[in-house]
């Protein structure tokens, strides 16, 4: 990305008004969203946050009014710094970012999916802050909090601030559970509970998706498969002829496959199939660390149902 003017949006997840900005600068950032800045010196806070650009920032609220007393109020020109004064207004806002970030981050890195290189956001700080009547900053320090994003891959603005704009108009919609098993692996550092957060989001997407579909899904056709997926559609012939109704997950994966990701193929079959197999050799005992390229692809195969659905 360059450093040219940055365009906030607009958006709701989970019933939740915000605006979002992505760049390369902080401050310019903040002044977009907030006509302040958001630190005095960016490359102080670069270091302490160990954090590079392109930044993703959300803001939430305002929300209000407060008020509040006590016995640590200090003013200095046109800020107020308080300690643990308004606890309240901190957790609705905590409540609000808490409802919605999982969704928001989830859509965004959804929306990124497909480039050359996986796009991953990290969280890296917050800030909360009040304006009083007489336009005063306030500042209470006993929280601190934003969201920040990082991204690995040189892309043009254009095209960045149209896949946000995707992003952030499908996290008012995103499956919350999916988004929220998502956020949890994209948190998680261990590599057992990220690789199982990432299946549950599949499983999520495989069971919503199937049976908001399934009167549209063809269980009878035979010369009539779809001829994207020829080894997955074998698969499915298979598991017709047992008549077992496509229960599990692996089946309605397929028929989801065949009859409305049209966009994968039979690698993504098979993808899918190391992945299951990696969970049932979990369950079962057999292992009980995934091998990294088993957690990559859970991770890849997840954000790719959430892209496609996006799209849909």
């Amino acid at each position: 990305m360059t450093d040219a003017s940055v365009m906030p949006f607009d958006g709701v997840a989970c019933s939740t008004p915000y605006r979002a900005c992505i760049g390369s600068s902080l401050n310019a950032i903040s002044q977009a969203l907030l006509q302040d800045d958001f630190c005095k010196s960016e490359e102080e806070w670069q270091k302490e946050k160990s954090a590079t650009p392109p930044y993703l920032v959300v803001h939430f609220g305002p929300i209000g009014p407060f008020s509040a007393t006590g016995d640590f109020i200090m003013r200095n020109e046109n800020e107020i710094t308080t300690y643990s004064s308004f606890r309240e207004a901190r957790f609705d806002l905590g409540s609000m970012a808490d409802k919605s970030l999982a969704s928001i981050s989830t859509s965004v890195s959804v929306a990124f999916h497909g480039l050359a290189h996986d796009v991953r956001f990290l969280y890296r700080d917050r800030a909360v802050f009040g304006i009083t009547d007489d336009g005063c900053t306030v500042h209470d320090i006993w929280f601190q909090a934003s969201a920040s994003g990082y991204g690995s891959s040189w892309l043009a603005r254009d095209e960045v601030e149209s896949r946000l704009k995707s992003g952030l108009e499908f996290s008012s919609k995103i499956h919350e559970k999916y988004s929220k098993f998502m956020r949890l692996a994209a948190d998680e550092s261990d590599s057992l509970k990220k690789f199982l957060y990432y299946f549950l989001a599949m499983e999520v997407m495989v069971h919503s998706v199937f049976k908001a579909n399934r009167k549209r899904i063809d269980y009878d056709a035979v010369g009539s498969l779809p001829v994207h997926a020829p080894t997955t559609a074998q698969f499915f012939l298979t598991v017709q002829n047992k008549n077992n109704g496509f229960k599990n997950l692996k089946d309605r994966f397929v028929c989801c496959l065949l009859f409305e990701w049209t966009h994968l193929n039979d690698e993504d079959f098979m993808a899918f199939s190391s992945v299951k197999k990696g969970r049932d050799e979990i369950a079962h005992g057999e292992i009980s660390n995934p091998p990294e390229i088993i957690v990559l692809a859970a991770e890849r195969l997840a954000l790719k149902l959430g892209f496609l659905e996006n799209r849909g």
